[in-house]
């Protein structure tokens, strides 16, 4: 195994560094890693121990903190009573089998694991295994930095939170032991819950992963090379500097289209499409959405920093869909989508735009997730109404509005409706958004731009 490359211009503290290879085997639906953590204490205070999360256990019987939450909040439902008749087979697990310290004050390949133990921190269950504490022979000092190897596998379970398998799609997130984040006060390694998010550290990911030779592989950061192996196997190695995760996807009938973000004041993006076969016809809504929030909020908030992008259009009924990772993200969409509606759009240009949030500002998702997504959901919203609101009414529903007691009274140029009234009411006006708040001198709001025109249109006519 390697140690993650130096080479690259930093731009941000790199303090938690991982080399992995892993091996997908789908007629187990088991992988088996291997990863060298490089870690640097950048607080001002020492530690004696490293904390790993280990989410998959989360999902490894109904005892865990996850399972406990969930089951009470969802207990005697439909849902419920499907997770809970889920053979065993389809559920998951993550088993550390060697820990070794590999520097730091002790001799070579220092065995761990007789030091390891897993801890409840928020709750004290003792049956959640979603944290694993690992004690070291020797404190790390501030600004020092320790590597540790963690060879361990894990069974892909049925989907649970945006990661397994359905059929032969494989989506894979939280699948490796991640450290957690060590502060002032000291580590910030919550158990997995069920309504709760990540946090960690940022740094360069060197990931070898290993699946059926001609199966597709999507995964955060930049395929560097594939070698094949003399058993029909393929290993792709993805590098990705300054992120705080890694995910992937693969599977045998995936499809890939390309496409490129240009823009005469920010930096050019490669984006790379992972689409479902049955999604085909909808490559290019996935890549204009895309590119409108790559557009605005790089005009907004500031340039997408990464040259490149995977978006992944997950599989039907794998629950994997709408949820955002370094330099990668799902989308989701239906075999039916109309132009009319903003599927695949609308969770496109969201998750796209937690690549600005999550993954750029790198909040604290488990203790302040207002942030990321308060903020992510409010530009969310600036974009749709941007590119692909029309400021009319589904005309499915136009004559239950009639039927209902509303008169329209305006039409657009297509005969869309524009003008709804309340016959009787002194004043009526019903609209998603409030155009007012951000429409300037330089740039009218698209619907003020039309009443004004509308205006001026009927003046003419009275004259």
């Amino acid at each position: 195994m390697s140690t993650y490359p130096a080479s690259f211009p930093e731009h941000s503290p790199r303090n938690a560094n991982y080399s992995i290879d892993v091996e997908l085997d789908p007629s187990t639906k088991t992988m088996t890693g291997r990863e060298v953590v490089t870690w640097r204490n950048i607080t001002s205070k020492p530690t004696s121990e490293l904390q790993f999360h280990t989410y998959w256990n989360a999902w490894r019987n109904t005892r865990s903190t996850f399972m406990r939450e969930w089951l009470r909040v969802n207990g005697g439902t439909p849902e419920a009573a499907e997770v809970l008749s889920r053979p065993p087979s389809d559920w998951s697990s993550l088993d550390v089998t060697a820990v070794r310290l590999l520097s730091g004050g002790a001799t070579a390949m220092t065995d761990l694991m007789p030091a390891t133990r897993y801890i409840a921190p928020d709750d004290g269950n003792p049956e959640d295994r979603t944290v694993l504490a690992v004690n070291l022979p020797q404190a790390v000092a501030p600004g020092a930095t320790v590597a540790v190897e963690v060879a361990w596998t894990a069974h892909v379970p049925r989907t649970f939170r945006r990661t397994g398998v359905i059929g032969s799609y494989y989506f894979l997130s939280q699948w490796f032991p991640k450290l957690g984040v060590l502060e002032e006060a000291g580590w910030n390694t919550h158990q997995f819950h069920m309504t709760t998010e990540f946090f960690s550290d940022y740094g360069v990911y060197d990931v070898r992963l290993t699946v059926p030779k001609g199966w597709v592989v999507g995964a955060t950061g930049v395929e560097r090379s594939t070698t094949d192996t003399p058993a029909g196997k393929t290993v792709h190695q993805f590098v990705q500097e300054d992120v705080h995760d890694f995910a992937w996807t693969t599977g045998p009938d995936l499809l890939v289209r390309t496409s490129r973000f240009e823009h005469p004041r920010l930096p050019a993006v490669d984006l790379r499409l992972i689409l479902q076969p049955e999604h085909a016809d909808q490559a290019e809504r996935y890549f204009l959405a895309t590119k409108a929030t790559l557009r605005s909020y790089g005009e907004w908030f500031g340039p997408y920093p990464y040259g490149h992008l995977t978006i992944v259009d997950p599989a039907w009924q794998s629950a994997a869909g709408g949820m955002e990772y370094p330099t990668l993200f799902t989308g989701g969409s239906r075999w039916l989508a109309p132009a009319t509606t903003v599927t695949p759009e609308g969770v496109t240009v969201h998750e796209c735009g937690h690549q600005f949030w999550f993954g750029v500002v790198g909040n604290n998702e488990f203790e302040h997730a207002w942030m990321d997504e308060g903020l992510n959901t409010y530009a969310t919203g600036r974009v749709i109404e941007d590119y692909y609101c029309s400021y009319g009414v589904n005309p499915d529903y136009r004559a239950a509005l009639e039927k209902g007691g509303l008169r329209i009274s305006g039409l657009g140029d297509e005969g869309e409706v524009r003008i709804v009234e309340l016959p009787g009411h002194p004043f009526f006006l019903a609209t998603l958004f409030l155009p007012q708040m951000r429409s300037t001198a330089g740039r009218p709001h698209p619907l003020l731009a039309g009443y004004a025109a509308a205006v001026e249109r009927a003046a003419m006519t009275s004259r």
